[in-house]
């Protein structure tokens, strides 16, 4: 199969020349993200290893028509009708060998490939289970920290925390205070837009009713702290 020196920004990186894909993705509502390139870990510096498979990643529909042209450094499935990609252009290290990614942003589109999320935080992660809801991180990753924002983009739970915990209920969610020597988590009311519980928390599990519950330091059992009804 032939090839041809890419003449993007995304320097040094090989492309097909005759419009195939080097890898496809399954359908999800419609649409299965496909990829004109695709970059080994090998081929990654190391910072750049941990956001998914990385390439220049664009969408077909069931069609197989390209409704997205590739574009986007990495790229996620669509879930209610949002897709989490991050824009940018790889770049070459000379003295490595090795691409990173520059001007890196993260953001959603929608199924036509219009903006949902705006590109401006430094990562974006989806909850286990909450669909309209999206882990994110602002500021870049020295002054910055992770926060909670809606499918608009719009802050429900401002990004100052450490890091925050995989799964939530629709009020709760668990944060880490960082402390790698003793790590504790605290509970971040999102209905009132404050801390309800500080940094305290060996464990916290949220039940399907709303409840949450935690296991303190030295304690055997978790507890009931919290539920959709509390005031």
């Amino acid at each position: 199969m032939s090839e041809k020196k890419d003449s993007t920004p995304n320097m040094g990186l090989r492309m097909q020349a005759d419009g195939a894909y080097v890898k496809t993705e399954g359908f999800t509502e419609g649409r299965s993200a496909v990829a004109r390139v695709l970059l080994d870990d090998c081929q990654l510096e190391a910072d750049d290893r941990l956001g998914g498979p990385a390439g220049i990643w664009g969408f077909i529909d069931t069609a197989g028509t390209e409704v997205i042209a590739p574009q986007y450094l990495y790229s996620s499935w669509f879930e209610n009708r949002v897709a989490i990609v991050a824009k940018g252009q790889w770049v070459k290290n000379p003295q490595t060998g090795l691409y990173g990614a520059a001007e890196e942003k993260w953001g959603g589109i929608d199924p036509q490939g219009n903006t949902q999320i705006p590109f401006v935080f430094d990562d974006i992660r989806r909850f286990s289970q909450e669909k309209d809801r999206y882990v994110a991180h602002f500021g870049g990753w020295e002054a910055g920290g992770w926060g909670v924002i809606d499918r608009q983009g719009n802050w429900l739970m401002p990004p100052h925390f450490h890091s925050i915990f995989g799964d939530c209920t629709c009020r709760w969610i668990a944060f880490c205070n960082g402390d790698m020597e003793n790590p504790l988590l605290g509970l971040y009311d999102i209905k009132k837009r404050q801390t309800a519980f500080a940094p305290q928390f060996e464990d916290v599990e949220f039940g399907e009713q709303g409840e949450v519950f935690a296991l303190c330091p030295h304690d055997e059992t978790y507890r009931k702290i919290a539920d959709a009804n509390t005031e």
